[in-house]
């Protein structure tokens, strides 16, 4: 088969296993897939025919879904092998392991387990059988790669595997022992696997954990151990940083709990309950006593007012409610040239949003959010803090005061004007337009 289309393929199938009206053509593609990688690697001998029959190489060789190459249209074996490590291939049994998995995904456990046979997957094929209520088979599985037989002189396959265990044990040994420990709800077996892993599989601590929550009552204290010790493994587990933190909140571990949550939101964003559990950690844990004589009040204010300075306002663009908040601040600051200047911001941001809306598609809520927003400008902008005395930088007044807006009048008919010239034709006789030619008459001391 030729290499680009075998990546090709392959790579459609995965892209495809995500999707739901696809998964099944994307399993049916990669199940092809892998009939074609094994009729091409399979011997050109055809198989023996039954006895008395005439063997027909036409039917007794492997199907194929493409045509077979020529030997013309094919380099010698020798020299394909020359660029065999620059390629990123993959290998017949990767892609077989791959189908199997896909297939247990569709719930299509028995022909999984086939693939899983016949590729020696100890481990998969014991899941399948236990998957299919018939954990003694699974057991039987595991036991045969972890141990020897109970009666050394037998040869049946009817052993119980009750021997000692075997003294080269396969490398994926804590895994098997896993699967032991969760058929036969063992915790012996999850501490062999981490002891045979010499305490790398974070796996049989959290199962272990797991096992001593199901206790009645729940152990919570050995739990929170098992967590801990897979978490020195595996430290971005989000669901064994959840788990331990709700086990630390029963056990009234406050500052471990905060810490705990805190790490899983931090590899989990989104995770509400996280967010959610981390509330009432913290609300227990800050009943400290204090001394409120040593707490200097005016610290945090300065600190939310540098975090509003450098922070929050830069990022505030087109939101007029943000700036009449930003206009209050000012105000509280006692800064009225700058809350002014907001007003002025909030007011640009409104027309500019709303004026296609109110000028040119004739929408009246447009329109009047432009009424209000110039009222709110003049009335609580201009008329406000125009003659106010405009403070200086460092705060302190000028020797010479100036005023914020001795103009402020002039800039509200303007204001005033602009709006009621642009919406004459289609605003002019309506309230909105009663309400501005009132201000403007208010602004111009008529």
């Amino acid at each position: 088969m030729p290499y680009e289309f075998l990546k090709a393929a392959a790579r459609t199938g995965r892209i495809e296993g995500y999707r739901t009206r696809t998964v099944e053509r994307s399993v049916l593609q990669l199940q092809a897939l892998v009939d074609q990688v094994i009729a091409d690697t399979a011997s050109d001998t055809p198989t023996p025919a039954v006895s008395g029959e005439t063997a027909d190489p036409s039917t007794q060789q492997p199907t194929t879904f493409l045509p077979r190459p020529e030997a013309s249209e094919s380099a010698p074996a020798a020299e394909r092998l020359q660029y065999i490590w620059l390629l990123n291939f993959s290998t017949r049994w990767n892609l077989e392991s791959e189908l199997a998995q896909r297939w247990v995904g569709l719930g299509a456990l028995r022909t999984a387990l086939d693939i899983y046979e016949r590729l020696q997957m100890w481990a998969e094929a014991a899941l399948c059988y236990a998957a299919t209520d018939r954990e003694e088979t699974a057991k039987l599985m595991v036991r045969k790669q972890l141990y020897q037989r109970t009666n050394p002189d037998s040869t049946g396959d009817d052993d119980t595997w009750q021997g000692a265990e075997l003294s080269t044990l396969p490398p994926d040994a804590p895994r098997l022992f896993c699967i032991l420990g969760d058929i036969d709800r063992d915790a012996a077996m999850y501490e062999r696997a981490w002891t045979v892993s010499n305490k790398r599989y974070a796996r049989a601590q959290r199962s272990l954990a797991r096992l001593y929550m199901q206790e009645k009552p729940p152990n919570l204290v050995k739990a929170e151990e098992a967590y801990k010790l897979s978490l020195a493994v595996t430290r971005l587990n989000h669901a064994s940083w959840f788990a331990i933190g709700c086990i630390q909140l029963e056990l009234e571990k406050w500052e471990d709990a905060i810490d705990s949550f805190t790490r899983t939101v931090q590899l989990e964003e989104t995770d509400a309950e996280a967010w959610n559990s981390d509330h009432p950690a913290g609300g227990s844990s800050i009943s400290i006593s204090y001394d409120p004589a040593a707490i200097r009040p005016g610290s945090i204010h300065a600190k939310l007012l540098r975090l509003f300075d450098e922070n929050i306002i830069p990022l505030i663009t087109h939101s007029p409610e943000l700036w009449l908040l930003v206009a209050d601040l000012e105000k509280w600051r006692g800064r009225p040239s700058q809350a002014l200047a907001a007003h002025e911001k909030a007011w640009r941001a409104t027309t500019a949003s709303c004026a296609q809306g109110a000028y040119q598609m004739g929408e009246e809520d447009k329109w009047n959010d432009i009424v209000k927003a110039t009222e709110t400008l003049v009335r609580k902008g201009y008329a406000v803090y125009g003659g106010m005395d405009k403070e200086t930088e460092d705060g302190s007044k000028a020797d010479e005061p100036e005023l914020v807006a001795k103009d402020w009048r002039f800039k509200s008919r303007s204001a005033v004007r602009g709006i009621l010239g642009k919406g004459k034709a289609f605003w002019d006789g309506t309230e909105g337009w009663s309400r501005l030619d009132t201000l403007l008459k208010e602004v111009s001391g008529n």
